[in-house]
């Protein structure tokens, strides 16, 4: 990096024993604004606990990671982006049997991610966030969940260039099957897509717009 604004990378453990914890951060930026990665964990073993980033140049990326579980199966998150204007995750879990937090973006102007699971104790958490646009001026996805046993949220995005697309998602359910969200639209003006669900056994909501 040459020259960053701000790299911060905090990590602190208190695990007895682990039986895998994989930190991996790759950079190439130049200049970043603020790079912020923050693990804690009190775990009595966990499996496997992964975070790889590859971007260039994001605005911002924090990750905020505080797990207090015993034990977790696997908590995964992959970024690739270039360049987002904010990507925010944190979560705080006990215990979930595994989380999985994929996101994969193509994007420019504004993006922002936002996810926040408090949840005791789900058996799976999976958000999968895949966007192809060029450019879009905004893509918000926020997500908040209190959820047992499955809840699968897949956000799949093809647009050239929207306009905008907000997705609100807020479930409170015991259990829900699967969630999930599919739109193909060029262009949209506007997208805003919010539920509120207790329980669903399934949620699909697919849009397609030419309009």
């Amino acid at each position: 990096m040459s020259p960053p604004q701000c790299l911060h990378l905090n990590v602190s453990t208190s695990v007895s024993p682990p039986q895998h914890l994989y930190i991996n951060v790759s950079t190439s930026m130049s200049p970043p604004q603020c790079l912020h990665l923050s693990v804690s964990t009190s775990m009595s073993p966990p499996q496997c606990l992964n975070i790889s980033t590859s971007m260039s140049p994001p605005q911002c990326l924090h990750l905020n990671i505080s797990t207090s579980a015993s034990p977790p199966q696997c908590l995964n998150i992959s970024t690739s982006v270039s360049p987002p204007q904010c990507l925010n995750i944190s979560t705080s879990v006990s215990p979930p049997q595994c989380l999985h937090l994929n996101v994969s973006t193509s994007v420019s102007q504004h993006l922002y991610i936002n996810v926040s699971t408090s949840m005791s104790p789900p058996q799976c958490l999976h958000l999968n966030v895949s966007t192809s646009v060029s450019p879009p001026q905004c893509l918000h996805l926020n997500v908040s969940t209190s959820v047992s046993q499955h809840l699968y949220i897949n956000v799949s995005t093809s647009m050239s260039p929207p306009q905008c697309l907000h997705l609100n998602i807020s479930t409170s359910a015991s259990p829900p099957q699967c969630l999930n969200i599919s739109t193909s639209a060029s262009p949209p003006q506007c997208l805003n897509i919010s539920t509120s669900v207790s329980p669903p056994q399934c949620l699909h909501l697919s849009v397609s717009t030419s309009v």
